[in-house]
């Protein structure tokens, strides 16, 4: 039965531990580490149980996690598809214009970035911070390597599966 993010964050309490079931290269593999404090946005794991200091582990946001009470999946984010209205608007930015082309070479030949805060201040007008490709906005940003764009609503792959042990 799944839980929710609500509950996953009420089960993670000091003295519970985490043991590392996926994936098996990753150096904490089957070792078992214990909370010693928990925030709001993730836990501090240690060896032992008693320890001051500890390692973070950075809860993402919920639609990237599954809990079933046992076992916690953490997911990488997901991408998807450019939508026609996000083509049109990445074709359509001020250093795709031909009318821009005496800017562009000049930025060329001077190392400027005009032609980069023209095109910044284009996507944040039209509410699209994201289609710049730098900073995630509103869970969104476009990913210049794939033609993609990021969204944090989006289950990527597994990146990280625990099993919760009770105290």
């Amino acid at each position: 039965m799944t839980k929710t993010f609500a509950d996953l964050k009420r089960d993670l309490t000091v003295n519970k531990s985490l043991k590392l079931i996926y994936p098996e290269t990753h150096k904490f593999f089957g070792i078992e580490r214990y909370i010693i404090k928990n925030q709001t946005n993730g836990v501090y794991l240690a060896p032992e149980r008693e320890a001051k200091k500890g390692s973070f582990m950075d809860l993402p946001v919920a639609s990237l996690v599954e809990y079933d009470g046992e076992t916690l999946s953490i997911f990488d984010i997901g991408q998807r598809d450019l939508t026609p209205g996000e083509k049109k608007l990445l074709d359509n930015k001020p250093s795709k214009r031909p009318e821009n082309a005496k800017k562009i070479e000049i930025d060329l030949m001077t190392d400027s970035s005009q032609m980069f805060w023209t095109d910044k201040a284009y996507f944040r007008e039209l509410d699209a911070e994201y289609l710049s490709g730098h900073d995630f906005h509103k869970g969104l940003r476009y990913d210049w390597n794939t033609g993609r764009v990021c969204d944090k609503k989006i289950k990527g792959k597994l990146c990280l599966q625990y099993k919760l042990i009770g105290e």
